[in-house]
């Protein structure tokens, strides 16, 4: 091929590729868009220069509405009353001032990094105010999902790792329940700026079963309370999950064997009265068994009041302790029968002979 036919046919080909070029646009995210539409990084730059992050969305209050996913739930510490889980936090309101209909977007939903973005708009500032502490995820990177609709809607989705309080009472151990809250609300805007709800239906969804080696979760609720502050009114939603204590464990570790030795501290009343050393080895030796197994039972259990175990334990102690002296009358009794056959076979003998000499 010729040289003018080469430089012919490369001309052509540059024709082409630039009629392409005008024909489509490429975004930020590798899409390609009509020429008549704004891109991604167009609308946000535009929105980002416009918005006031300071300034209330409307001017007035505004709704969020909530949900919580529960990830996993991975420990409960009874000596710290407290619990351990991962959640997802969403959030979404209306911004009038981030609509973006009127951009002609090719999108109609803008998909963000909210660790960078979500700083630069404004946010109603919703924390967990009880937890113990909390934490935004970071792997490998700050783990905060932002989305913009072209209708102004901000949908806000947060994963966290949080630790939160337990209420126990072991009065009833092994058999007890524990409830563990979480709290929140807004830590900047009261009622009369940002108002808290539950989304309508299931607020709060378990992304899988949860399993854990001493509990098992037995219900979870949402509530919607108002508090009292002094500097006002707070809206407050509060998730509820209450635990059962799988109690298999310690029946199998202390009541159980407490029964056996019991029953065999038993076997020493239906000996004869006359067996006193098996008798009482027998009893002595329960004792020992119920001491020992009362001092090896290691239960992590450290509270002012007496549980349903101790109570057990300690009957079971009295009880046994009571044995040997309720196994020692029958032989009083038996001196004292023997003492009373003697006299009644005199007086048999004395009534004969006085019914001989009549």
């Amino acid at each position: 091929m010729s040289a003018p036919s080469r430089t012919l046919l490369l001309w052509c080909l540059l024709r082409l590729v630039i009629r392409a070029g005008h024909s489509f646009a490429t975004d930020s995210n590798g899409q390609q868009q009509d020429n008549g539409c704004a891109s991604d990084s167009n609308v946000v730059d535009e929105l980002l220069r416009t918005h006031r992050k300071n300034r209330l969305p409307h001017g007035g209050r505004v709704d969020v509405s909530t949900e919580l996913w529960v990830q996993e739930i991975s420990k409960i510490n009874e000596l710290r009353s407290e619990f351990e889980l991962d959640v997802y936090m969403t959030e979404a309101w209306s911004d009038p001032s981030l609509a973006f209909d009127h951009l002609n977007p090719c999108k109609t939903n803008l998909s963000l990094d909210g660790g960078t973005l979500l700083r630069r708009l404004w946010n109603p500032s919703c924390c967990f105010v009880n937890s113990k502490s909390a934490s935004v995820h970071r792997s490998p990177f700050t783990n905060i999902f932002l989305m913009i609709y072209s209708n102004g809607t901000v949908w806000v989705n947060y994963r966290i790792k949080l630790t939160g309080p337990c209420e126990k009472d072991l009065k009833t151990f092994p058999i007890d329940q524990h409830r563990c809250f979480l709290t929140y609300e807004s830590f900047m805007y009261n009622s009369d700026e940002v108002r808290l709800k539950w989304i309508n239906g299931n607020p709060i969804t378990l992304l899988k079963e949860i399993r854990l080696p001493d509990y098992k979760l037995i219900s979870y609720s949402a509530l919607h309370v108002q508090r009292d502050y002094p500097p006002g009114r707070w809206h407050e939603l509060i998730a509820t999950f209450t635990f059962q204590r799988q109690y298999g464990f310690y029946i199998l570790q202390a009541y159980v064997p407490a029964y056996l030795v019991v029953l065999i501290s038993w076997i020493s009343f239906f000996l004869d009265v006359d067996m006193i050393q098996p008798r009482t080895m027998l009893g002595v030796h329960s004792l020992l068994a119920l001491t020992f197994q009362r001092a090896a039972k290691r239960v992590p259990l450290r509270n002012g009041y007496l549980s349903v175990v101790n109570y057990f334990t300690d009957a079971q102690l009295r009880l046994q302790t009571l044995t040997p002296s309720f196994e020692g009358n029958p032989n009083a009794r038996k001196s004292r029968g023997a003492h009373l056959g003697r006299v009644t076979t005199k007086d048999n003998e004395a009534l004969q002979m006085n019914l001989t000499t009549l």
